[in-house]
């Protein structure tokens, strides 16, 4: 990568990185303290009504999305206002549909739902969609814009109301949880409208939404596809078993939040970094920085972390969670499942660059329905949560090689090299993993019978175990991202 987009994407990485840090940190703690004070049952009634949250993105046709690649390329060729036009028209759109959107769900709640508390997690599901509109669409705007310092502001707004949100859950439970998710969504939308770029505009123009749509039908697809995809696991885990279940599934949402803030927001500005300096570029050595550059150093450096915290997790979990204790091993399968699910977003990017998303649209499809396919079964042969966790890994390594097949043949490469690349991004996951295996199977019974009554030794053990088996993947890593940091 040339020096000054480096040293771009760099700046907007802190910056963007900082307040996610900030938010993560925060969520973390108050996701840590719903669990424990509203408890599996509460606690799962909540995740499954939050998968709703998501899918907005039915209707709105993912022209946000379109907008976020369009709008910064249209303004790096210096067309402003063409590039204004479509934000001003998505801007519109969005605000006639959703609250439509938001009434249709809050009365199939009043009327369909049975179950009081799902009822009332749905209605606040409904109000969310209205209250984080604003918030919402200026997001996305802010990266179009490479405004990273406004989205780390943001952030940090969201984390200090997340903290305080705490105490009232504490106190009144689960209510006092959704009133105050509303009021957070509100708080976020009014303050990106005080620092909105311009004037938000209502416009509107036929011809133009048509080209969007057509544009963005395939990503459309691709984005139902993903978000069912996403969710599906909760969903069955739910329609059956219990909430308790998806409680202790859930387990696995708050342990792999750092590992979702690290990738995505590398990934986000990556994306908008690139799409300023290349615009519509479609050359291989562009594809190549969205998809095997990061590839190739994300691959052997995280897979060690991701053993660290399987080793430390039975431990933490018994202290801090003790009643999401069989939610542990599901959590442990998610750390390597969600890794191998988020390398797939840089692939995503650069097909969207290239306009592939007719394709991806139907590889998401196909997983989609894969995953649908095995989660049910595991849990119609009874085996429950951990045969869902299992089922997710098979899923997310065939998306990630059907992506990469994708990209390989817009690169023009050969079936062996993406054989090649595919074996070489996953050998440090399948090396970890095997390194986890044996500490748990073999190690740890071992250190629990010779150090008895020493529980704080054990973890710290299999941590120096794991890091030390690692040590190659970590050097490898190391050299890379160091000899592309030296090219600055």
């Amino acid at each position: 990568m040339e020096k000054s987009i480096l040293n771009k994407v760099k700046s907007s990485f802190i910056q963007l990185f900082t307040g996610e840090t900030v938010t993560f940190f925060a969520t973390f703690l108050a996701g840590y303290f719903y669990a424990l004070i509203l408890g599996p049952s509460d606690y799962g009634v909540w995740q499954t009504a939050k998968v709703f949250i998501s899918y907005s993105i039915v209707f709105t046709f993912s022209l946000p999305f379109v907008m976020r690649r369009d709008f910064v390329m249209l303004r790096a060729e210096g067309k402003h206002e063409e590039a204004r036009r479509i934000a001003d028209l998505v801007f519109t759109y969005e605000l006639f549909v959703t609250p439509i959107l938001s009434l249709g769900l809050i009365l199939y709640s009043l009327f369909y739902i049975e179950a009081y508390l799902l009822k009332i997690s749905m209605i606040t599901v409904g109000l969310i969609y209205v209250s984080q509109f604003i918030g919402g669409y200026s997001n996305i705007l802010a990266k179009g814009l490479n405004n990273y310092r406004l989205l780390k502001e943001a952030s940090i707004l969201n984390a200090m109301l997340t903290i305080l949100s705490i105490p009232l859950v504490y106190f009144w439970g689960i209510k006092a949880l959704l009133i105050a998710t509303v009021i957070m969504a509100i708080a976020n939308s009014v303050f990106h409208y005080l620092k909105r770029p311009f004037n938000y505009r209502i416009f509107w123009d036929n011809k133009l939404f048509k080209t969007l749509l057509v544009i963005s039908f395939p990503l459309y697809l691709q984005d139902i596809s993903a978000t069912i995809f996403d969710s599906i696991d909760r969903l069955l885990i739910a329609r059956y078993l219990n909430f308790a279940e998806v409680g202790f599934y859930s387990l696995s949402g708050l342990v792999i939040i750092p590992l979702r803030l690290f990738i995505s927001s590398f990934s986000v500005v990556l994306f908008t970094q690139l799409n300023e300096k290349y615009g519509y570029s479609k050359e291989d050595s562009v594809i190549e920085k969205h998809v095997l550059v990061p590839h190739s150093i994300l691959s052997y450096l995280v897979p060690p972390l991701l053993g660290v915290a399987v080793v430390v997790l039975p431990y933490v979990v018994s202290i801090f969670l003790p009643k999401y204790l069989p939610g542990i091993i599901p959590a442990q399968i998610a750390l390597f499942a969600t890794f191998i699910y988020l390398l797939n977003s840089f692939s995503a990017n650069a097909l969207f660059v290239v306009n592939k998303q007719k394709k991806t649209a139907i590889v998401y499809l196909i997983v989609g329905v894969l995953k649908t396919g095995l989660c049910f079964l595991s849990l119609f042969y009874g085996y429950g949560i951990i045969g869902v966790a299992l089922s997710t890994v098979v899923v997310y390594l065939i998306l990630e090689f059907m992506m990469l097949r994708i990209v390989f043949i817009q690169l023009k490469r050969s079936f062996n090299e993406l054989l090649s690349h595919f074996s070489k991004l996953i050998f440090p996951c399948l090396w970890v993993a095997i390194v986890c295996i044996i500490y748990i199977k073999y190690l740890l019974p071992y250190l629990d019978r010779m150090l008895p009554g020493y529980t704080i030794v054990v973890p710290i053990v299999g941590v120096c175990f794991v890091l030390l088996t690692s040590s190659p993947l970590i050097l490898i890593g190391y050299r890379r991202i160091n000899s592309l940091l030296s090219k600055t």
